[in-house]
């Protein structure tokens, strides 16, 4: 199984920020803010922005929550995906596992997965290896180079920071 990384790279880390302070104070409608805060710095990065429900998305939802897409003029002259993600803020065992297999099949940089964090540390890290299980799976039947898997834990409790995990 992979082991969790420690070591975060800039751009982890500006993600994590991102989030970190788009949720602060904010109790409702997370995943809203968490993808305005996501488009901003996508084009703060110089990307476009796919996205439904945030208006200042360049287009709307494409095959993830949101991806930030390596592109020339147009769609048209698309080069790749910097980064994919989902986010699922319920807390059900099945549903978060879904979502996160979706972004193993996903050729990008960056490999996003935002989740909600109301679970004790002792409760939740049997989920989180089960996230990296999936991960291990995928790596093993398609194979290619490994990328960047980031998940972020939002807290349920309103003003408490995010934790960042990588695998």
């Amino acid at each position: 199984m992979q082991k969790m990384r420690e070591e975060n790279t800039n751009m982890e880390r500006k993600v994590y920020e991102a989030i970190n302070k788009a949720i602060k104070g904010k109790e409702n409608d997370k995943t809203k803010v968490i993808k305005e805060a996501l488009c901003d710095l996508g084009h703060e990065l110089g990307y476009i922005v796919y996205s439904s429900s945030v208006g200042k998305a360049d287009h709307g939802e494409w095959m993830y929550d949101l991806c930030w897409s390596i592109e020339g003029d147009t769609w048209r002259d698309f080069r790749g995906l910097q980064l994919i993600c989902e986010i699922e803020l319920k807390t059900n065992i099945d549903e978060i596992l879904m979502d996160f297999q979706k972004l193993t099949i996903g050729l990008s940089n960056y490999r996003l997965f935002v989740f909600m964090n109301d679970k004790k540390t002792e409760e939740i890290l049997p989920i989180l290896r089960r996230c990296a299980e999936a991960a291990d799976r995928c790596e093993e039947a398609c194979r290619g180079p490994r990328r960047h898997y980031v998940l972020i834990g939002v807290p349920k409790v309103k003003g408490e920071n995010c934790c960042l995990l990588q695998i």
